[in-house]
């Protein structure tokens, strides 16, 4: 209890000095407090709140603040319709969830993505906060992580999940949440060190060349999948829309890697006996695992779950309650399965919010997707906004294959970040149908 009170009381001091600025200190403490992700700062008997649930509930009551008084913009945000409707109807289902505890937590978390999806949109165009001040917050955010992610390399400490020693994972949880934070890093670089190049990258060339390296490194070495896939979409998205020549030259590469690469392991392997697949990264990128991230694995997990979706097609089961329902009806194939998560975000709300929550949520990304397209007919945002479709596209399609909306430190940086880089072109892209809010 006197570590939650101390929490509160150092909150309130910085959020009435910084006001709106606060929203920044949230982003770059966020990932490097998921380190202590198991601290309880106030605990009973039946509830234990540990420091990142806490830190949810404190940007929740800020963010609620500041978006009831900056309220008269919402209609001003991209699928605003669809995206509090998702979160309404997230809420409701608490009402009827299998666990309405575990919904109320869950729906809490979406909602704090939501808002500073929001404010992030209204403060850039306010002027309440810059991008420079964004980008600092992001990078303060980083240089811990990507320590722990380092070091961890060096050492050999990181995390060994399956037949993979080693993975790093930074302060993160797993692996795959530190990959998908640096996926949102290079996301970034490729816009304000490249695109829309910031002063300091265009002084500093070299540093910007090994910022790239050590990122591209971290996150090869996670070994995660959907993070690479996530990587390879961004890199079409801009290639179809504009980089065409450069999308033909990489893919001709990788066709060209993989007509060399199994013929010649086959090559090796029988004439001495060695295989270049012994090596994990090797491995993961050119053989399919029986283990729990395969395909077959997640294609068995949707033939299994359909049954159950049936039995509450309209409103699902409760938000976050996944985990409990399919534990609870899972098959023998996957009655031993070491998580039972759904790895399938779209899958995750079919089940949780049924038809309606998945169709609101997948609107949402329809219309910002739409908003986007539109913005980039116009010549001089069509790079500005080059980046955030990858991102997007990028999010729809790994959200596939991983519980995206269940890695909240990364989800923070990502949600605001989209309403920061929406928000920070409104004036240069400006139409009737979408003006600057301080012209509304």
């Amino acid at each position: 209890m006197f570590t939650l009170i101390c929490l509160v009381i150092v909150f309130c001091l910085l959020a009435f000095i910084l006001r709106e600025k606060t929203i920044l200190m949230f982003i770059a403490v966020r990932p490097v407090l998921d380190y202590w992700r198991d601290w309880v700062v106030f605990g009973t008997d039946k509830i234990n709140l540990n420091l990142n649930a806490a830190m949810a509930l404190l940007l929740l009551v800020w963010v609620s603040y500041w978006a009831i008084k900056n309220r008269h913009y919402v209609r001003s945000i991209p699928g605003w319709f669809w995206l509090a409707l998702t979160a309404v109807i997230m809420l409701l289902s608490v009402l009827w969830s299998f666990s309405s505890f575990t919904s109320l937590i869950e729906a809490i978390k979406f909602v704090d993505l939501v808002l500073l999806f929001f404010l992030g949109f209204v403060f850039i165009q306010q002027g309440k906060i810059t991008i420079h001040e964004a980008l600092f917050a992001t990078v303060l955010s980083a240089i811990i992580p990507i320590l722990a992610g380092l070091s961890q390399i060096i050492t050999g400490s990181g995390i060994t999940t399956f037949d993979l020693r080693g993975r790093a994972y930074g302060t993160f949880g797993h692996p795959n949440v530190f990959a998908f934070f640096l996926l949102s890093l290079i996301f970034l670089m490729v816009q304000y060190a490249i695109f829309d190049a910031r002063a300091f990258w265009q002084k500093h060339r070299y540093l910007k060349t090994a910022s790239f390296v050590v990122l591209f490194c971290l996150l090869i070495l996670t070994y995660t999948r959907a993070a690479i896939i996530g990587l390879a979409v961004f890199g079409i998205t801009l290639g179809v829309m504009k980089y065409r020549k450069a999308l033909g030259i990489g893919l001709a590469l990788v066709a060209l890697f993989y007509l060399i690469f199994y013929p010649l392991n086959n090559f090796l392997v029988h004439r001495f006996n060695y295989s270049l697949q012994s090596n994990p990264l090797i491995s993961r990128l050119t053989e399919r695992s029986d283990e729990a991230d395969s395909i077959s694995w997640r294609i068995s997990l949707i033939q299994e779950t359909a049954p159950i979706i049936m039995t509450r097609p309209i409103f699902g089961f409760g938000f976050g309650t996944f985990p409990i329902v399919w534990e609870a009806n899972r098959g023998a194939r996957h009655m031993f399965d070491d998580s039972s998560e759904s790895h399938n975000d779209y899958l995750r709300l079919l089940l949780e919010t049924g038809a309606i929550g998945l169709l609101a949520y997948l609107m949402f990304f329809a219309s910002l997707f739409t908003k986007i397209v539109q913005r980039m007919k116009t010549r001089a945002c069509q790079e500005n906004h080059l980046m955030l479709l990858g991102w997007v596209c990028a999010f729809v399609i790994v959200s596939v294959s991983d519980n995206m909306l269940h890695h909240t430190a990364v989800m923070w940086l990502t949600w605001f970040w989209w309403g920061v880089i929406i928000g920070s072109y409104q004036k240069q892209c400006a139409s009737p149908n979408f003006l600057p809010l301080t012209e509304k």
